[in-house]
């Protein structure tokens, strides 16, 4: 295939992802000249570029496009949802024909007669018709100058840069104050802008994925959502929204895919999966909805009742977690009844070059990616930053916030803490109420690693997003901080939940659940000053109230519900409310949740703000100030 030919069929396909869209966005604007004046050029100049190459097949089908596009710019015809389709039909037959001419270097055989008919017909204004619309956000924007380069020639490019980048690592020690101090400072700054420059390079612009959306949802609209007088009756806009939604997460690329449509049919799929012999009715009965959810991922699955162009055969979304499986990826989802779908996936950076935070947990160096790192904490008895442990789990309380701790060790396979692991330092993780901190034992240095893809032997590993060689050779494993979060149990859903539906906002609020005899409950952490633990000695009588002393102070206690006598220390949140402060005496911790700030279920006794379901427990959501006023005014 010659140059020339090989540039018609890039630039051609390039221009037809662009009318796709245009078209799309034609439909909501037919009266729109300058759009349909753009459309048309476009159509013109592929069917001016096929007379001059000698492709007859392609030449005809554009010709005929556009006598349909010259009649809506002169103002002869109407732009109608029907003709739009028909338009969008030529351009997958143009597609059709590229295609093929870029596999062979020849024009496919085939018969277009049919179509030309039809487009001869919507010419002199024979075609007409409705079509429900598609909800879209029109965008204008222009193309940047750009060229093409092979992908294999720029991942060369990329690759030996990576190795340029190990290679500075590794001389810039030597540097010292000797000769080559100057010499090696500059190829430092030409490495770093060279480094750069590639990088921005290699970069995909996120558009090139999504404006191909705009095209699949129109021709696949209502598939998963609510016919339009059943979203009203929900009190739903007629339209559905589906949003896209990408950003860096740490190492990895994170996209989520949400819809406010009716949500996953978590009794259904069960039933199907019944049905299927997937399980036992026994085990699909005993699986969260969590669990539930992705049985969809299995291949042939479905629960659609009718085979459609568009679903019901049970290929697709297997084959989406297969191909992410392959990249070290994965995919998680999150639905609500009536509400509608997340799917967020996580993607790895591979063969990126980034500053890391080089940290060691017993005798194993780890990188964190630097810009996952909110700051690192110093971990002193007498210092202002302390680790609080109550029961088995271990928190930092860090300028008022009360952040939940990952000890490394467990994760990565140590059964016991050496002698000399002290988990003296934490790498805060996030910001607001994701955050969270991972102990480590050292923080080493800062240093620019090429994150590579993980060996085979650590993919079920997903605490790992990749591996890098350092400048001293060694080879240390790149942690992925929210995959750590995720399997250490703590819950980081402020990323899903800027991608969720628009639907009636609900105020939510971090709490800390705990237990009291037989009965769950929980208090809002913004109400709790500091968790103590107190032993018998410690818990003294005055005045006939149960006291402890708490920073030179006497702090009045008060049991909550029937707690009862706990052995060993007790744990004790010091509320506050006002610049009041009493003691809470409880039985144990069990976890820090998110839940509604206002409990749906009416107060059944005072001191209770009222009942609410959360981590999947009848919990009762405690109200402080009651307790406060209790031990301070009787």
């Amino acid at each position: 295939m010659d140059d020339l030919l090989q540039e018609f069929i890039a630039e051609t396909s390039d221009n037809m992802a662009a009318l796709d869209n245009d078209l799309v966005d034609l439909e909501r604007h037919p009266d729109d000249a300058d759009l349909i004046g753009r459309i048309f050029r476009v159509v013109h100049t592929v069917k001016g570029n096929c007379g001059f190459l000698g492709l007859p097949r392609l030449e005809n089908v554009a010709h005929h496009a556009e006598n349909v596009l010259g009649q809506y710019r002169s103002g002869a015809l109407k732009v109608t949802p029907d003709s739009v389709s028909l338009i969008l039909q030529s351009l997958d037959r143009i597609k059709e024909i590229l295609g093929a001419l870029a596999s062979t270097g020849q024009e496919p055989r085939g018969d277009d007669v049919a179509l030309i008919s039809l487009l001869d017909m919507a010419a002199s204004g024979s075609a007409a018709g409705e079509k429900p619309k598609a909800h879209e956000e029109r965008k204008d924007t222009a193309a940047p100058a750009s060229f093409r380069i092979s992908v294999d020639t720029l991942e060369s490019i990329m690759t030996t840069v990576g190795e340029l980048v190990l290679t500075r690592n590794r001389l810039l020690p030597l540097a010292g104050e000797g000769a080559l101090k100057e010499p090696l400072h500059c190829l430092d700054r030409a490495v770093s802008q060279l480094q750069e420059g590639v990088m921005r390079a290699r970069m995909q612009p996120v558009s090139l994925l999504w404006d191909k959306m705009p095209r699949l949802v129109r021709d696949a609209a209502a598939h998963g959502i609510e016919k339009p007088a059943a979203r009203v009756m929900q009190g739903k806009p007629p339209e559905g929204v589906i949003r896209l939604a990408a950003r860096q997460e740490g190492g990895q690329v994170v996209m989520t895919v949400s819809d406010d449509g009716r949500g996953l049919d978590v009794p259904a799929i069960l039933e199907r999966a019944a049905e299927r012999g997937i399980a036992d009715e026994g085990k699909l009965k005993a699986l969260t909805p969590r669990q539930a959810w992705q049985l969809i991922l299995t291949p042939g699955f479905t629960t659609a009742q009718e085979v459609t162009p568009v679903a019901g055969r049970g290929v697709g979304m297997d084959v989406v977690r297969e191909n992410l499986e392959k990249a070290g990826g994965t995919l998680d989802i999150s639905s609500t009844p009536g509400k509608g779908t997340v799917f967020t996936l996580r993607i790895p950076l591979t063969l990126s070059i980034t500053p890391a935070l080089l940290v060691q947990v017993e005798n194993l160096r780890v990188a964190i990616p630097q810009g996952a790192v909110r700051e690192v904490v110093r971990l002193r008895r007498d210092g202002p930053h302390r680790m609080e442990k109550i029961d088995k789990t271990r928190f930092l309380r860090l300028r008022d916030a009360l952040l939940p701790l990952v000890q490394l060790q467990s994760l990565l396979g140590y059964d016991k803490a050496s002698a000399k692991s002290l988990n003296p330092f934490v790498a805060v993780i996030g910001e607001g109420d994701g955050a969270f901190g991972i102990l480590v034992d050292r923080v080493l240095a800062t240093e620019e690693i090429v994150t590579k893809p993980v060996h085979r032997v650590f993919r079920g590993q997903k605490i790992f997003s990749g591996n890098a060689v350092l400048g001293d050779g060694g080879v240390v494993m790149v942690l992925d901080p929210y995959a750590v979060a995720e399997t250490a149990g703590i819950a980081m859903k402020q990323a899903q939940e800027s991608a969720r539906p628009e639907t009636p906002a609900r105020e939510t609020a971090r709490l800390l659940l705990f237990r009291a005899g037989a009965e769950f409950a929980a208090v809002p952490l913004c109400d709790i000053l500091r968790i103590e633990e107190a032993g018998p000695e410690s818990i003294e009588s005055a005045g006939g109230c149960k006291v402890m002393q708490y920073q030179g102070k006497l702090l009045p206690l008060v049991a909550f519900g029937k707690t009862g006598a706990v052995p060993g220390r007790q744990p004790i949140l010091v509320l506050e409310r006002d610049g009041k402060t009493a003691g809470l005496m409880i039985e144990g911790v069990l976890d820090i949740v998110e839940a509604e700030a206002a409990p749906p279920e009416p107060p059944a006794r005072q001191g209770i703000l009222g009942t609410s379901v959360v981590a999947g427990l009848a919990v009762s959501i405690v109200d402080a100030a009651h307790f406060v006023r209790q031990v301070h005014d009787g």
